[in-house]
């Protein structure tokens, strides 16, 4: 038997904590080398070695500090007390250092100086703590478990995380894979409402052509008309609601508008239809290979699919180097319009500010519901892009139903380029100035701004 003694004097190579309450110290000695193994974790707690690192999550800011206090530390004392669960003794040339495992409740990881001054701790300690052995105790109080007692428990350690890590790891994927699910269901079903609008078209034509060969028959300022329509065998009489503001012939020209929007509409609903189940079937075939996986390579590799089919809330994959910092909050909500576009719009006055100041560029379409509080809508453009017109009214309903003017069927939209907003000192937050600006006279439709809506994506 091997005592744990011999491990004395090894250096510290690295520090990890691969799953959740797990950390791992790999120690270099001359012709040896083994990695600590430490689990907190309640119900399967203990200390281990085992021959090769285990790999999983990226290092946290707690284990990069621990990395600069203890990397190529050499190992003087290594015990368990009534306190620890291990305390781990270092030394260098910036002095000794000790590395305590506290069970309990709340585990935790604390690290001291040669004076007992806490340098970091892995959650706030609720108690200050107590002050490190003296050197000569690690001899007094030796730990008489052999290296091959400590690899045995290791391997077993490790076995029993990486199964519960596998099935944490297993129902993180599933739930955001079924979120993913809904999303897609639900564009789908716009998608649907956007194709069946399309078979409109052919009576909206119809229409919009007996009222133009009926313009003499029709008084100014009618609400409706009855007209004889020949088309049909035998001849029959149709009553046809108007919009008095407008007029016979301007109705007429807007009906024939709608009819060519909605046969543009229909070859681009039929793609993402089709582009939209696919997407369904693979997220479906994913969501069966998740709930057989049974290695975590084959998780890691699943996630990444996942990824790309647009799932969020997933770990970075493991071992992937620095942590990946949390992505900082958005001050607007993103929805999708006229071929699948990206639509910003802030979230409020101070937000608004954000949208346009921060994250708008010089060449963006900027919206705003004019001469009424609301919220700034930003259209990404490339360079030189003129922005196409079903995208303009896309982003026109947006700003109108974000804004005081919601439920008009009438609202005057002012749009420009972002570089033409500016914000003068001192104005209130969401307060801009706009030069050259255009005004859009929009009349809702409300079938376009529900399928808007459905669209927006989630927070992050």
């Amino acid at each position: 038997m091997t005592p744990v003694d011999s491990l004395l004097g090894a250096r510290i190579q690295r520090i990890d904590a691969p799953f959740a309450e797990l950390f791992t110290i790999t120690l270099i000695a001359p012709r040896y080398k083994r990695t600590l193994v430490v689990s907190l974790r309640a119900g399967a707690a203990g200390v281990g070695l085992v021959t090769e690192r285990p790999k999983g999550a990226a290092a946290s800011s707690f284990v990069q500090k621990l990395r600069k206090e203890l990397g190529g530390a050499r190992l003087a004392c290594l015990q368990r007390s009534h306190a620890a669960l291990l305390e781990l003794r270092a030394t260098r040339a910036d002095g000794e250092k000790t590395l305590r495992f506290e069970p309990g409740t709340t585990a935790n990881v604390v690290l001291l100086d040669a004076r007992g001054q806490l340098l970091a701790s892995l959650h706030r300690p609720a108690h200050a703590p107590t002050a490190v052995l003296q050197a000569q105790a690690c001899a007094s109080e030796p730990w008489h478990a052999s290296l091959e007692a400590l690899e045995a428990v290791g391997e077993a350690l490790l076995g029993r995380l990486s199964s519960a890590s596998l099935e944490s790891g297993r129902a993180a994927l599933l739930r955001s894979l079924a979120t993913t699910h809904k999303r897609a269901s639900r564009r789908l079903q716009a998608i649907e409402g956007d194709a069946a609008r399309a078979q409109q078209a052919s009576a909206l034509r119809a229409r919009a052509t007996l009222l133009l060969a009926n313009l003499h028959a029709i008084a100014r300022g009618a609400s409706n008309a009855r007209l004889q329509d020949f088309t049909q065998d035998p001849p029959d009489w149709v009553d046809i609601s108007l919009d008095p503001a407008l007029g016979a012939q301007a109705q007429a020209e807007g009906w024939f508008q709608r009819a060519r929007r909605f046969e543009r509409g229909a070859k681009l609903a039929a793609e993402r239809l089709a582009q939209t189940r696919v997407e369904l079937s693979q997220i479906a075939e994913l969501q069966a290979a998740v709930a057989v996986a049974r290695e975590p390579e084959q998780l890691q590799a699943l996630q990444a699919e996942a990824r790309k089919l647009g799932a969020r809330g997933l770990e970075p994959a493991a071992d992937g180097g620095k942590a990946k910092r949390k992505s900082p909050r958005k001050p607007y909500r993103e929805l999708r319009g006229f071929q699948d576009r990206a639509i910003l719009v802030g979230k409020g006055a101070a937000d608004n500010d954000a949208l346009t100041l921060e994250h708008a560029r010089p060449h963006d379409l900027w919206l705003h519901a004019r001469d009424v509080t609301g919220a700034h809508v930003v259209v990404p453009l490339s360079r030189g892009e003129n922005c196409p017109p079903d995208l303009l009214l896309d982003a026109a309903h947006l700003a109108a139903h974000f804004s005081e003017s919601r439920g008009e069927p009438l609202v005057d939209v002012t749009h420009a380029d972002r570089r033409h907003i500016r914000k003068a000192k001192g104005s209130a937050p969401g307060s801009v100035q706009v030069d050259n600006e255009k005004v859009l006279r929009l009349r809702l439709d409300p079938l376009r701004l529900k399928h808007l809506l459905a669209t927006e994506l989630p927070p992050d």
